[in-house]
């Protein structure tokens, strides 16, 4: 997500500099995790693609955990936004936290003219 919104908003010191700090902290969690083990060897066939099973789509039943919760994400991109970039992403976020009583929704947009 952080890179498909970075190619669309104005570039910005700041933004530079909040990418960099979050292209290291992955790169670091990948190194501290032996990510590179989940990997195919070189040569290896193909690796079966990831398929949701039919009982993970949809609500889940809560789980004893204090802040368990559970979010759907929708999102949508449009090729008719008028400029250079002709791109515009949008992302729709509902969650919530049963025990609680909480329910979330956000709706941030991102396009060319939002800054970073």
């Amino acid at each position: 997500m952080t890179v498909a919104a970075s190619m669309v908003v104005v570039r910005t010191e700041r933004g530079d500099d909040m990418f960099m700090a979050w292209l290291e902290r992955n790169a670091q969690q990948v190194l501290d995790l032996d990510g590179l083990a989940l990997l195919p060897a070189q040569g290896a066939a193909r690796p079966p693609a990831l398929r949701p099973e039919p009982e993970d789509e949809g609500r889940h039943p809560p789980g004893p955990e204090q802040l368990w919760n559970e979010s759907w994400y929708f999102d949508a991109v449009s090729d008719r936004r008028p400029g250079p970039l002709r791109a515009h992403r949008s992302r729709a976020e509902r969650g919530h936290l049963p025990l609680h009583g909480l329910r979330v929704r956000a709706r941030p947009a991102y396009g060319a003219s939002a800054p970073a």
